[in-house]
C-alpha cells in the first residue's frame, strides 16, 4: 500500500509530525497529545512543534502516516533520535507579573487521550514496562501499541495486566487502523490488518492504496488512481464494510479528532473532510505539498485540525478563523502567529476555548507559552539562559535535569487538579547526569506535586477493572528504549 505521509500518530489533540523525541500518545498536541517517539503520533494540545506523536490523536494525531515501498525510502524521520525531539520552541527569556489569566471551560469532554483525564495525586506508580521497544506506534482508540523489538513488530494490549504482545511478527510498516486494529504493511505494498486481540485478516482495500489515517470507527485510505496520482477516498469499518466514499483525487492527509486534512489535487485545494460521513467541511486553494504531505509543518495549508473534535481552525498571515465541527465559520482572531510560539493544552477546546487561545496566544511574548486545561490557563514564561520557568513571580521549582544538549522546558498543560504538566531535561547516557523528567508543579506554590523520570509519550486507557488514565513515558537510550505505563496514586 503506497501509504500517504507518515503524519503524527500516536498523539491526541496536535497534530502536525512532531520530531522524534517525544512519546505521546494524547490527543491535542501542537505538537498532539505526548512524545514524540520515533514513528508515533503526538499527544493533544502540546505547544512544541516537536511535541511527541505517538498517537492517532484522539481526534488524533493526526494520522497521516505514511509507509510503504513507495514512501519508506523518503521518510526515516522516525528514525532521527527521538530524545532530539524535545528540542524546542518554548525556550526564551522572562516575562512579568501579569502572565496568568484564566477563561472558564466550557466542560468539553475530555476522554482518556488527553492529559487532563489524569487523575489528582501526589505519587506515581508504575504498571507496566515494555523494555528495549523502537519505533511505537499507538492505535487509533489508544487501547494498543505495536512497537519494534528484535527485528520484529510486537502489538501489546495496555488494558492487560501482562505484557506478553498479543500478536508478533515482521512487517515493513505498521499504522493504525480500526480502533485497536493496527495495518501490518511489506515492502511488497500487501497488507494485512491485525486485530486487538492479535487476528489476522484481510484488508478491505486494493494494493497500491495510499493510506490516510484511522478513528476510533473507521479505517480511511484513497485509491491509487492512475500512475498512482491519487483517487477516491473510502472509509471502512471494523468489519471491513465501506461506510462512504469522497469523489475527488486524493493521496495524502492527516486524520485528527474527527476531521481529515487532505488536499484534492484536480481542484488544487486543502480541503477539511468529516471523517464520520467524508463531507466537504471547507475548502481553500493552495500550493500542493510535498510526498510527504508537509509533514514537517504543524498546519498544511494554515489548517489546525489538532485541538479537539468540537472545533477547528486556519492561521493566515492576518489571523485566525474558527470554525465549527461542521465548517461553518463562528470566529476570528487578529494576530501574527507563528508555528514555533504556540499553546500548551491538556484538554480539547470548543469555539470559545479556541477563540481565547488564540486571543492569548496573541498577546503573549515569544518567551510565553499559555497553558490551558479543564479550569483555566496560566502563562508559564520560560528563560533558557537561566533554564527555569515562572507563571508570574511564582518560579516553578523544577527538579534538576540534564542540560548537556541544552536547556529543554516543554509545558504539556494544565492538569485536572490545576498543576502544571511539564516535561524537562533530555536523556542522557551518564549516569551521573539526572536526565529528563516529566513533572507536574503547582502555578500557584511552585512546588513540585509528582515527578517520574523520561520523555511525555502522552495518556493511555485504564486497565481493565480501573477508572482513571494513566501516563505514558519513555526512558533509556536514544533508538531503544522502555515504555512505561504508571497510575498517578495519592499516598
Amino acid at each position: 500500500m503506497a501509504f500517504a505521509p507518515d503524519a503524527p500518530t500516536l498523539v491526541g489533540g496536535q497534530q502536525y509530525v512532531p520530531g522524534p523525541g517525544q512519546v505521546p500518545l494524547s490527543p491535542g498536541t501542537a505538537g498532539t497529545a505526548g512524545f514524540a517517539a520515533p514513528a508515533m503520533s503526538a499527544s493533544p494540545g502540546t505547544s512544541s512543534p516537536s511535541a511527541p506523536a505517538f498517537y492517532s490523536q484522539p481526534g488524533s494525531h493526526p494520522q497521516a502516516m505514511a509507509g510503504g515501498p513507495q514512501a519508506g525510502a523518503r521518510r526515516r524521520w522516525w528514525r532521527r533520535r527521538w530524545v532530539t525531539v524535545a528540542a524546542v520552541v518554548t525556550v526564551l527569556a522572562v516575562v512579568g507579573a501579569s502572565a496568568t489569566w484564566w477563561y472558564f471551560f466550557s466542560g468539553t469532554q475530555i476522554n482518556n487521550r488527553w492529559a487532563a483525564a489524569l487523575p489528582a495525586g501526589n505519587g506515581v506508580q508504575e504498571e507496566l514496562r515494555y523494555a528495549e521497544a523502537s519505533e511505537p506506534v499507538a492505535s487509533a482508540d489508544g487501547t494498543t501499541i505495536a512497537f519494534q523489538r528484535d527485528g520484529k513488530k510486537h502489538l501489546v494490549d495496555l488494558t492487560k495486566s501482562t505484557t506478553t504482545p498479543v500478536w508478533s511478527g515482521e512487517c515493513f510498516k505498521v499504522r493504525p487502523w480500526v480502533g485497536g486494529s493496527m495495518l501490518c504493511t511489506q515492502t511488497s505494498d500487501e497488507s494485512t490488518v491485525i486485530g486487538a486481540a492479535g487476528k489476522t485478516s484481510k484488508v478491505p482495500f486494493s494494493k497500491g492504496s495510499f493510506y490516510i489515517g484511522a478513528t476510533p470507527d473507521l479505517g480511511i485510505v484513497s485509491d491509487k488512481g492512475e500512475s498512482t496520482d491519487g483517487g477516491v477516498m473510502k472509509a471502512y469499518d471494523a468489519s471491513g464494510k465501506e461506510k462512504w466514499t469522497a469523489s475527488g483525487q486524493y493521496k495524502g492527509g492527516r486524520v485528527d479528532n474527527g476531521f481529515i486534512l487532505t488536499y484534492e489535487i484536480k481542484s488544487r485545494q486543502f480541503q477539511v473532510l468529516s471523517a464520520k460521513n467524508g463531507e466537504v467541511l471547507v475548502s481553500e486553494p493552495g500550493k500542493q505539498p510535498d510526498s510527504d504531505f508537509d509533514e514537517d509543518t504543524r498546519f498544511p495549508g494554515g489548517f489546525n485540525i489538532v485541538s479537539g473534535p468540537e472545533a477547528f481552525s486556519r492561521v493566515t498571515s492576518s489571523g485566525a478563523t474558527i470554525y465549527k465541527a461542521n465548517g461553518s465559520e463562528a470566529a476570528t482572531v487578529s494576530g501574527k502567529f507563528s508555528e514555533k510560539h504556540w499553546w500548551a493544552a491538556s484538554a480539547p477546546l470548543n469555539v470559545s476555548a479556541l477563540k481565547d487561545a488564540y486571543s492569548s496566544l496573541a498577546k503573549a511574548p515569544s518567551s510565553t507559552t499559555p497553558v490551558i486545561g479543564p479550569s483555566g490557563t496560566v502563562n508559564v514564561a520560560i528563560d533558557t539562559s537561566a533554564c527555569t520557568a515562572k507563571v508570574g513571580s511564582k518560579k516553578l521549582a523544577l527538579p534538576e535535569f540534564s542540560q548537556r544538549e541544552g536547556c529543554h522546558i516543554r509545558p504539556i498543560g494544565l492538569l485536572s487538579d490545576g498543576q502544571v504538566l511539564v516535561e524537562v531535561g533530555r536523556q542522557s547516557i551518564w549516569d551521573s547526569e539526572p536526565g529528563n523528567l516529566v513533572v507536574a508543579v503547582s502555578p500557584d506554590t511552585g512546588k513540585v506535586g509528582w515527578k517520574t523520570p523520561g520523555a511525555y509519550g502522552g495518556t493511555v486507557p485504564p486497565a481493565k477493572g480501573q477508572s482513571d488514565a494513566r501516563l505514558l513515558v519513555a526512558q533509556g537510550a536514544s533508538f531503544y528504549f522502555d515504555l512505561v505505563v504508571s497510575r498517578i496514586t495519592s499516598k
